[in-house]
């Protein structure tokens, strides 16, 4: 047999081992229970949600007569949020809910992709809130955090990555939930450990929801057999984490905080200092036209001082900020 005459005879039986798997794979058919509310395009593979003061409502549910464990995806997110000019803040918020019944527990896995817009625009947000709940009995129940990914160089004040995957494990003696980002070429992660076992016959109901104000787009794939649990590192560790533990706060949390900050003040600035040359130009200009009016030179000296001074006062407030930045820095020194 030649080597041609081999190759297609083991491409052949590829083909027919492939064909005969998917022949004995499990076909699994949701059933959409509820769909009501506004939506552009619902569907369990692809949401598109659009407008303001809009909310909605889908729901699916499925029976698995083994369960071994769910993966979902979501990817390809488009995110916007709408504001009027008058308003001070609005909000856009979408909800994937996943609740699992089973003989050894009930679980509720929640995923919210929450945006806003605050300040009148200044700022322009979008984060991913997780959470995770062993035998709860309503989704007010499920707490939930949002991941940080500050230390990994995303800005997490303006927009998380748009794709993710969520996995559902049980294992011998718990039930372990992942939801796994990638980040600038890492995989990074939130687990929750649920002390329940998910398997055996489980039904499963999946929720989507959105309310407010926005766009919002995505693709979902989803599968009960278990991809490959790729290597990750969980967002919480990592010397955030340590110097968390030893100053006894929320390092990630003020970040955030700080980082948000930092984005409004610059905003203010940039609104204001256009604002601000033209409000001085017309001071000036009426402090000339009053000093030569009047006969009065002396209110133009007075403006130059005060504009002398105004720009030392300035210069020192700059170098404080730079020398209680470098204290921060050598506080241990």
């Amino acid at each position: 047999m030649t080597n041609r005459a081999l190759l297609m005879a083991i491409h052949s039986c590829v083909q027919l081992v492939l064909l005969f798997a998917l022949m004995l794979a499990p076909v699994h058919a949701w059933t959409q229970v509820s769909t009501y509310g506004d939506w552009v395009l619902v569907d369990r593979n692809h949401f598109i949600r659009n407008g303001t003061g809009v909310s909605g409502y889908a729901e699916w549910n499925e029976t698995i007569a083994d369960f071994n464990g769910y993966w979902l995806m979501i990817h390809n997110v488009t995110w916007e949020n709408y504001r009027e000019w008058w308003q001070f803040e609005t909000s856009n918020q979408f909800y994937i809910k996943l609740r699992v019944e089973s003989a050894g527990g009930n679980a509720y896995i929640l995923t919210k992709l929450g945006g806003s817009s605050d300040v009148f625009g200044l700022l322009n947000t979008f984060h991913v809130f997780v959470g995770a709940s062993a035998n709860a009995t309503s989704w007010e129940d499920v707490q939930v955090k949002a991941p940080s990914f500050a230390t990994y160089g995303f800005d997490v004040a303006g927009w998380n990555p748009e794709e993710f995957q969520l996995f559902i494990k049980p294992e011998p003696n718990q039930t372990k939930v992942v939801w796994i980002w990638d980040v600038n070429g890492k995989n990074v992660a939130y687990a929750v450990a649920l002390p329940i076992v998910l398997d055996g016959p489980a039904t499963l109901t999946l929720i989507y929801e959105h309310r407010g104000d926005g766009y919002a787009e995505g693709y979902v794939a989803d599968s009960f057999v278990l991809p490959a649990l790729p290597q990750y590192e969980d967002f919480k560790s990592g010397w955030i984490s340590w110097l968390s533990n030893v100053l006894g706060i929320d390092l990630g949390g003020a970040i955030s905080t700080l980082l948000l900050i930092v984005r409004l003040f610059f905003e203010v600035v940039r609104l204001t200092v256009p604002l601000l040359g033209a409000v001085v130009f017309l001071w000036m200009m009426d402090v000339i036209f009053t000093a030569i009016t009047t006969g009065e030179i002396r209110l133009i000296g007075e403006m130059f001082v005060r504009i002398y001074n105004f720009v030392v006062d300035i210069w020192n407030t700059f170098v404080n900020i730079i020398q209680a930045i470098w204290d921060l820095i050598t506080f241990w020194s």
